[in-house]
């Protein structure tokens, strides 16, 4: 019994380690890739030091690095149950958070927006069913808009990608302010266009406190 209980606990540690081992090399790849264009930008060199299409090579090796591991992190996680309560003001404001944490991709820290939002979910679902369900929410757009870029940048090699990146950096800004206000009002609000990568728990019938 003790070896099929060290089995069991040897598994999802041995994913989680999977999941951060991709992440990290995300992380440096799409660093190595972003800084000249960052170092142009803030007028530390005067033109791009590096050919577009090897940030582009380097951008996409690192988004599927990033995917692979974000997926293999948030895939099924535990199911937890709750005691039906009032959403209160505060619960509000924090779901509001979990989804305008997708606006920091727009830091060009590789995967920032992601970290931010998976830590506020981890300490925040246990207290409320509210929170959890907004922080897959949230997670699931995370997911969804690296895959859309993903896609945007394979298409960058014949230039019509650079239209699809701001289409879909558009969309993120749109669709996570407009998640956060519903979330303001307590709305149980669902992303179009995103994908189950975490799964959605039922919405309980709870009662909104004034």
């Amino acid at each position: 019994m003790f070896t099929n209980t060290l089995k069991i606990r040897k598994k999802p540690m041995t994913k989680r380690l999977r999941a951060w081992l991709f992440i990290a090399i995300s992380v440096v790849v799409m660093s190595f890739a972003l800084a000249p264009m960052m170092r142009a930008l803030i007028g530390i060199d005067e033109k791009i030091q590096m050919n577009f299409f090897t940030v582009v090579t380097l951008l996409i090796g690192g988004l599927m690095c990033g995917l692979t591991g974000m997926i293999l992190l948030i895939r099924k996680p535990q199911q937890l149950s709750y005691q039906e309560s009032p959403i209160d003001p505060s619960q509000k404001r924090s779901a509001a958070g979990l989804h305008l944490s997708a606006l920091l991709i727009f830091t060009c820290i590789p995967l920032l927006n992601f970290f931010v939002c998976y830590w506020y979910w981890l300490k925040a679902r246990d207290t409320s069913s509210f929170l959890d369900y907004h922080g897959r929410e949230a997670l699931n757009l995370q997911v969804a808009v690296y895959l859309y870029l993903l896609v945007s940048l394979f298409l960058a090699y014949i230039f019509v990608g650079v239209l699809m990146v701001m289409l879909v950096l558009m969309f993120t800004i749109v669709v996570s302010v407009y998640a956060a206000i519903q979330a303001t009002r307590g709305e149980w609000f669902s992303y179009p266009a995103s994908m189950a990568i975490v799964s959605r728990q039922g919405r309980p019938p709870l009662k909104t406190a004034p």
